[in-house]
């Protein structure tokens, strides 16, 4: 689906979508799972932290050419919030990180393949640029990163998680200026405090949460 919607929109906007994954992840949480329900002060955070990704690549729904690619992001948004439900709220939670890999990696391969197939994108022309990008995401992104999520997974609420991987976007942004030479704008640092006050706020909520449920745990007993 990010694929799809790259030629159809601006970058800016595909990462701000697909990052709207951690609240559906949070949201449909919230009502499966009971310690992963969250306060009022965490729906505050999250709301202010997707206000200032907002804010941070100035994205409008004025350009209707982009619509398109808009919503494939936020297709792959929800898809990805979905597949951390499913496996927090399935076995899949129990078993070692690298089976929950396996078992994605292994399902999502044929699944492309067999949509490649039918699609008639076979072609592939192997040099350089390929074959690193296809080393980066196949160990750095595939590999290693699913890796790391998968075991955050098991041992940390969602919600939590989630938030934090809001900052994503907004470290595009900044790579983009570094690398490409991309003028930072007001808006970006605007967004940025927004965001950062919304984790803020979403930590704090959780905490306070956590302080009510086993206050004898932040007294050393």
């Amino acid at each position: 689906m990010v694929a799809l919607g790259i030629p159809k929109t601006s970058t800016g906007h595909i990462t701000l979508f697909l990052y709207t994954a951690p609240l559906f992840t949070a949201v449909g949480l919230h009502f499966l799972v009971r310690d992963e329900r969250m306060t009022r002060l965490q729906w505050s955070g999250i709301i202010v932290a997707f206000a200032g990704i907002a804010v941070a690549v100035q994205f409008s729904f004025a350009d209707r050419s982009a619509t398109a690619g808009d919503l494939f992001a936020l297709a792959a948004g929800l898809s990805w919030g979905i597949s951390s439900i499913i496996i927090r709220t399935s076995q899949l939670s129990t078993l070692p990180p690298a089976c929950t890999l396996f078992y994605q990696l292994t399902i999502t391969s044929l699944m492309l393949a067999l949509a490649a197939c039918f699609t008639h994108e076979t072609r592939f022309i192997l040099n350089a640029a390929v074959l690193l990008s296809l080393a980066y995401q196949t160990i750095i992104v595939s590999v290693i990163s699913y890796l790391c999520w998968f075991t955050l997974l098991r041992y940390y609420h969602v919600s939590s998680l989630g938030t934090l991987i809001l900052l994503t976007p907004v470290m595009g942004i900044a790579a983009g200026a570094v690398s490409l030479g991309e003028t930072l704008q007001s808006s970006f640092l605007t967004g940025s405090v927004l965001i950062l006050s919304g984790l803020m706020l979403t930590r704090l909520g959780r905490e306070n949460h956590r302080l009510r449920e086993s206050p004898t745990s932040y007294t050393g007993k």
